[in-house]
């Protein structure tokens, strides 16, 4: 009787490919709590530097008007406040930012979660002194150029984070009463 050689190839690969599913299942399941823990005090970080508070509670968001912007979640801040996480589109892609507004629906602080902008361009406007041109003004109906000075040759990221701003004091006024 001749042995066909197909069959032990193909029981070979098998036994490779459920070795390899059981050791990529161990890894993942030996990872993700400490991925878990590192994305809970991130996000804890998060929200303590752009609305420091004593407590914060996860939010339902709201719908919005503008549906160029996604709102990923919304915490209020104890005493007064509120945080949005929102993501937009910029010239590079998404860009997800971390908006504190106090209790007057001011923004306090802005902070950078993920973007693809050109460095030395578009990615001016997510730093401290692009960020920082929002600071102290009510979200909700700023206007690039009139209210906040733009920054030369990143207009769509500055509109980017404009939109995100303003949704972020669209869902102040809808959820905080």
């Amino acid at each position: 009787m001749m042995k066909n050689p197909l069959f032990g190839g193909a029981l070979r690969l098998m036994v490779i490919t459920l070795a390899a599913g059981l050791l990529l299942g161990g890894a993942y399941a030996l990872t993700q709590p400490v991925v878990e823990r590192r994305r809970a005090e991130w996000l804890e970080e998060t929200l303590q530097a752009v609305c420091p508070g004593e407590s914060y509670v996860l939010v339902t968001p709201p719908e919005i008007s503008d549906k160029s912007v996604k709102i990923e979640a919304v915490y209020a801040v104890k005493p007064g406040g509120l945080v949005v996480l929102a993501a937009t589109n910029g010239y590079g892609g998404e860009l997800s930012l971390a908006i504190g507004l106090d209790d007057e629906g001011k923004v306090i602080a802005i902070r950078t979660q993920k973007h693809n902008e050109t460095a030395g361009i578009g990615a001016k406007w997510l730093e401290d002194a692009g960020l920082s041109r929002f600071f102290n003004s009510a979200a909700g109906n700023i206007k690039l150029k009139e209210d906040v000075d733009a920054i030369s040759g990143a207009t769509v990221t500055g509109e980017a984070v404009t939109r995100a701003v303003n949704a972020a004091g669209e869902v102040f006024r809808l959820v905080v009463p």
